[in-house]
């Protein structure tokens, strides 16, 4: 279960890398200079962080599923607005 566990950190975390190495050619296909097309991957890693600072200490204030739950419909709302 441990290495389960594991795996699935690191590839959750990799996402957050994912996109480095396509900086170019987003930013060929998309007509944008490499400095904006580099704010993916920052903007992604931004966003990383401030989940982790305000949205993991929720874990020790509000019961487990009730989170789950919250954090779903959230993310569900935010889709379908996008």
């Amino acid at each position: 279960m441990v290495r389960l566990l594991a795996v699935a950190a690191g590839l959750i975390v990799a996402n957050l890398y994912y996109a480095q190495p396509l900086v170019g050619p987003i930013a060929a296909a998309t007509g944008l200079s490499a400095g904006a097309a580099g704010l993916v991957v920052t903007l992604t890693q931004i966003g990383y962080a401030l989940g982790l600072f305000f949205i993991v200490p929720l874990g020790d204030l509000l019961e487990n599923r009730r989170l789950v739950f919250v954090l779903l419909l959230g993310t569900a709302l935010a889709l379908a607005a996008a």
